[in-house]
């Protein structure tokens, strides 16, 4: 039989003095992320299995020593890794000899089989330890699944499998991803496969032979905390790690001691928010362990735990209620592995209640765990923003990316992934795409020979060609190209002028109140955008400046109000898809800029716009 020890993916609970239980809940959220690494620091961790040809394994299905799950099945050690062929009968409830196949061709194949007819197809695949013991992660893989000629298989239903524990008996595992079957590599990044002492790998198999999965460059490594406080300071900046500051707190969050063995913990009472930022600049395998116990809550009662990769965007990670409010402490064990690791990380626990009694949430032991490599991050560069124009008669646009800017400081670039939504849209260097008419959120990911990936995120806007156009370098308001078909008409204080310009020379101004509007003649357009860059300020409470858009001069709908949240001294784009909104413009295009504010004593309010852009096609 197998070493068999506890799934960690149940509930289990343990007695803890004075009367209380913990809980340790894992959520795993099955993210496909894996970017960076720290900085050098300590003996490398990452350990990779290539299945290069090793000595002593014999070719076939012959016998060898030292196999784990079976005394004879075909095993050998890579990198500090011991890897054995695993082998489970559909009608066994023990683990039977292993081969290997294909390590000749530097990878693992297995293959769909049915030992006895009637019990479904067998297990196969791959069981990893550490040559030397002690825990690990599954960090990554390569695969190809080769099922397109099995008269047997369902192909969406082709998963590959990771656990930390496979039970001959009932084999159920911990990590299910779907795998592509195109014939082609690809690379997958494991999720929540932590501190194991024992690995499973394979995949879900027909019963044809046909039916194949091949596995290449199996990555482990050893995880550490990074950061860690459990408040034993009494102190809010205590704790170790890559903290970059002490939490911040909103309302009323203190630092106590509760009865019993937690020791010291953080209460955030009724309405509140206990937030801290951390460094965690490429962070493989990145998880948050953290305890808390609710109080009192009842009805829509709710506190949330949260994080951000960027300090701005925070996502949900777990949710507590009344149905969580028993007085007891639980520990919970969140994947991380969604979120971009970065200097500017942050981690958040907000609580919202309502009710005439004290509600509680008493947080202790918060942990940020994951993998530090070794080795500097490579420098993604996919060359920034930019636009494309579409062609007459097309809807879209062929875009030449480049990543030829992107190096390692200690290395070398290895591979290249641009994305959009997660799906792969070419894997080399330099790569032509074809993007549809609009804007795409486009990924680079590159990846050095340390197995370090960082990413570049950008934007590629695929426009109609541009109809009209005015940077007002004429210094006048009846500048300008296109279809423009008469001068801006203005309204009080309005100037072309220098000073707070966007590009040029020129940019035009409208003080306190005033408008100023014109129009384009666009017979038979579609797919009509319009841009600009604008720049409020000295704004006010009560002040706004709006952008209206007309069909026929007399029912304008307001595209934008901006009013004095935008004062802030500084340029902003504004990029509006007008083909949506019902309009058509045969009788042109009517365009106004519009402002209402209430000077106060010399400070005089101003918005200033620049670079109109009507695009069409």
């Amino acid at each position: 039989m197998a070493r068999r020890r506890p799934s960690t993916s149940i509930l289990e609970e343990e007695s803890l003095p004075v009367g209380r239980r913990r809980s340790i809940c894992i959520l795993c959220f099955c993210a496909l992320a894996a970017l960076g690494a720290l900085p050098p620091g300590g003996s490398p961790v990452l350990r990779t299995v290539t299945f290069t040809d090793p000595p002593g394994v014999p070719g076939g299905h012959l016998p060898m020593e030292g196999g784990r799950l079976f005394p004879s099945s075909q095993n050998f050690v890579e990198d500090g890794v011991f890897v054995e062929a695993f082998w489970l009968r559909n009608s066994w409830e023990e683990f039977d000899q292993g081969h290997f196949h294909h390590l000749e061709l530097l990878r693992e194949t297995f293959h769909g089989f049915e030992t006895d007819t009637g019990f479904g197809p067998d297990e196969q695949g791959v069981y990893l330890e550490l040559a030397e013991g002690g825990a690990f992660d599954v960090v990554r893989l390569d695969y190809r699944a080769d099922y397109s000629q099995s008269p047997n298989s369902v192909l969406e239903d082709v998963h590959l499998q990771v656990a930390s524990d496979l039970d001959p008996a009932a084999p159920v595992f911990g990590f299910l991803a779907p795998a592509v079957e195109d014939g082609e590599w690809h690379t997958l990044d494991v999720s929540g496969v932590w501190d194991t002492e024992q690995a499973f790998l394979t995949a879900t198999m027909g019963l044809s032979a046909v039916d194949q999965m091949r596995l290449d460059n199996i990555v482990v490594a050893q995880a550490e905390d990074v950061a860690h406080d459990d408040f034993e300071s009494a102190a809010f900046d205590g704790g170790t790690g890559s903290w970059s500051g002490p939490w911040e707190l909103t309302g009323d969050v203190r630092i106590g001691s509760i009865v019993g063995d937690q020791g010291r913990v953080c209460r955030i009472k009724n309405t509140g928010a206990l937030g801290r930022a951390l460094d965690t600049s490429g962070l493989l395998n990145p998880r948050l362990g953290i305890e808390v116990m609710v109080v009192n809550y009842e009805g829509d009662d709710r506190a949330t735990v949260e994080a951000s990769g960027d300090g701005v965007t925070f996502t949900p990670l777990l949710e507590l209620s009344a149905a969580q409010s028993d007085g007891q402490f639980h520990e919970y064990l969140l994947d991380l592995g969604a979120l971009p690791m970065s200097a500017s990380f942050e981690l958040r626990v907000v609580t919202e209640t309502s009710g005439s009694d004290p509600d509680y949430l008493m947080i202790d032991d918060v942990v940020v765990r994951g993998v530090v490599s070794l080795g500097a991050l490579p420098v993604a560069d996919a060359g920034g923003d930019r636009d494309a124009l579409v062609g007459p008669g097309f809807d879209s646009a062929v875009v030449e990316l480049d990543g030829g800017a992107s190096y390692d400081p200690d290395g070398v670039i290895v591979a290249y992934e641009w994305t959009e939504d997660g799906a792969l849209l070419a894997g080399t260097e330099v790569a032509a795409v074809e993007l549809a008419l609009g804007v795409h959120e486009l990924v680079l990911t590159v990846e050095d020979d340390h197995g370090n990936r960082t990413a570049d995120a950008f934007r590629v806007s695929v426009n109609p060609p541009t109809i009209a156009y005015d940077g007002f370098e004429s210094a006048d308001l009846a500048g300008g190209v296109g279809a423009w078909i008469a001068p801006w008409a203005p309204s009080g204080d309005v100037m072309v002028g220098g000073g707070f310009v966007h590009e040029g020379l020129k940019s035009v101004r409208i003080k306190d109140s005033g408008s100023v509007g014109r129009i384009a003649l666009l017979p038979g357009a579609v797919d009509v955008r319009l841009r600009f860059w604008a720049w409020v300020l000295s704004y006010e409470p009560g002040d706004v400046a709006r952008v209206l858009v007309s069909a026929d001069g007399l029912a304008y709908t307001t595209l934008y109000e901006f009013t004095a949240a935008d004062s802030d001294d500084s340029y902003h784009h504004f990029d509006f898809d007008l083909s949506g909104m019902g309009m058509t413009f045969d009788g042109g295009l009517h365009l106004l800029f519009i402002t209402d504010t209430e000077p106060a004593g010399l400070d005089r309010d101003r918005f200033v716009f620049d670079a109109v852009e009507v695009l069409g096609r």
